[in-house]
């Protein structure tokens, strides 16, 4: 039990999951088609920091697809990710439109360079799979999961308090905000997990 401002609150027993037996090891190599679907997909935003424009790169595909796939491919069978594409163009952008000029007003988005977010999402799909195919996610996670939203968190929600109150049971609901969340990441821990919880060692953790 702990004792929050007068409140008793039962703390649940910390629950670790086992390491799944199916280890990620290492990324698949994606074929140039596989490469040029990535890139077809991918907004036409560009980085200063890009040789070249991105919707220049789309209109000649053909040309670029097996250079490309051999970049995206070295990196993920080597596990190396060069410092350059982990260099970004920040630009201020206002989080609300016709506020006051004022530091706080404004949020800094990171424009990354257009190969580094095509490997993100190699990666990432790949990741993703593996956790679909060993059931590692959480039951009710919507975040960052396909056939899932905040529209399915909220539908959720919406209906365990209408059951409860069916019940005639009080629930409480509490909200938790992070301001610049992805800044609080404890970047040890989130590498023990992805080894530990998910199974991504060698390379791939790499």
């Amino acid at each position: 039990m702990e004792n929050i401002d007068g409140i008793c609150v039962e703390a649940p027993s910390r629950v670790d999951r086992p390491s799944p037996s199916v280890k990620l090891e290492q990324f698949t190599a994606l074929s140039k088609n596989k490469v040029m679907q990535l890139i077809e997909r991918s907004s036409d935003a560009t980085c200063k920091l890009d040789p070249l424009p991105t919707w220049l790169l789309k209109s000649c595909i053909d040309a670029f697809a097996a250079m490309i796939t051999a970049i995206v491919n070295y990196s993920l069978s080597e596990g190396y990710f060069p410092d350059q594409w982990k260099t970004a163009q920040v630009i201020p952008l206002q989080k609300k439109k016709g506020s006051d000029f004022d530091f706080k007003s404004y949020r800094p988005a990171s424009n990354l360079p257009f190969i580094s977010k095509i490997i993100e999402k190699a990666v990432v799909d790949q990741f993703l799979c593996h956790c679909d195919e060993n059931a590692l996610l959480p039951d009710y996670q919507s975040a960052y999961r396909r056939f899932s939203s905040t529209e399915s968190v909220l539908l959720k929600v919406q209906s365990d308090i209408l059951l409860n109150m069916d019940k005639q049971e009080v629930t409480l609901l509490v909200l938790l905000g992070l301001s610049a969340a992805f800044d609080t990441v404890n970047h040890s821990l989130l590498l023990n997990i992805l080894g530990n919880g998910f199974g991504v060692t060698d390379s791939a953790l790499k």
